[in-house]
C-alpha cells in the first residue's frame, strides 16, 4: 500500500523536485498535496507504517497530528479537533504547540520557512528537529504567522496518541487540505480571524 506521503515524494522525484523545505520545495508541495483532498485524519492514521507517541514522548521540534477536545471547548469560538502542531515547550497541564491549521497555506509556507531558518541547517537535519521555544518565535523576524497559531494543550484532553510525522515529510502534511476538523465556526472564518491578530 503506497501512503499519501510517499505519493507525494514520488510525484516529486518523476517532476525532479528535491523535497528539502526549502522555498521551492514547499512551493511545489503546497500545490500538489491541496490536489489530495479526500485525504482525512482519520485515513492518514489508518496509513501503513503510521508511526504514534504517547503524551508523555512528545519532543520540541517535531511535527505531531493528533485528536484533542478542548476543556473550555463551550466558551470557545472555534477550535480544531485535530491539531498539526510544532510542540515548543512545556506548559500547565501539558504543553506549548504551533498548530499550522489556524493559517491559510500561504502564510503556512512563510511561516515554515522561516521556522527552518532559525538554525543552521545541518543542525536540525541532523537532529531533525526544529530547534524552537517561544523566546525564538518572538524575536525572530518573519514570525508574525506564529501568533494565531500558539495553543496550550493539556494532557488530560488530549483524545489519541499522537502520530509522528517524519521530517522529510512535514512540508506534506502541512498543506493537505482535509485533516483540520474545524468546530463551530468554517475554515474561511478561522482564517480571516487569524489574519487580523496577525495585524495587531
Amino acid at each position: 500500500m503506497i501512503t499519501t506521503f510517499e505519493t507525494l515524494l514520488d510525484n516529486a522525484r518523476k517532476s525532479n523536485v528535491i523535497i528539502t523545505n526549502g522555498r521551492q520545495s514547499l512551493k511545489w508541495l503546497s500545490t500538489e498535496a491541496k490536489k489530495l483532498s479526500k485525504i482525512t485524519y482519520s485515513s492518514l492514521v489508518r496509513e501503513e507504517g503510521a508511526e504514534f507517541v504517547n503524551r508523555n514522548q512528545i519532543t520540541v521540534g517535531r511535527m505531531y497530528l493528533f485528536q484533542y477536545d478542548p476543556k473550555l471547548k463551550d466558551k470557545l469560538p472555534y477550535y480544531d479537533s485535530t491539531p498539526l502542531i510544532f510542540p515548543i515547550g512545556p506548559a500547565k497541564g501539558g504543553f506549548l504547540g504551533i498548530n499550522l491549521h489556524y493559517i491559510p497555506y500561504a502564510l503556512r509556507a512563510k511561516l515554515m520557512d522561516a521556522l527552518y531558518t532559525i538554525e543552521n541547517e545541518a543542525r536540525y537535519t541532523r537532529n531533525k528537529k526544529l530547534q524552537i521555544n517561544y523566546g525564538i518565535l518572538k524575536s525572530t523576524a518573519g514570525m508574525e504567522a506564529f501568533k494565531p497559531c500558539l495553543k496550550h494543550y493539556l494532557f488530560k484532553h488530549v483524545r489519541s496518541k499522537l502520530m509522528k510525522i517524519e521530517y522529510e515529510n512535514w512540508g506534506s502534511a502541512a498543506f493537505l487540505p482535509s485533516v483540520a476538523e474545524w468546530n463551530k465556526a468554517s475554515q474561511a472564518k478561522v482564517w480571516a480571524d487569524s489574519r487580523k491578530k496577525m495585524r495587531r
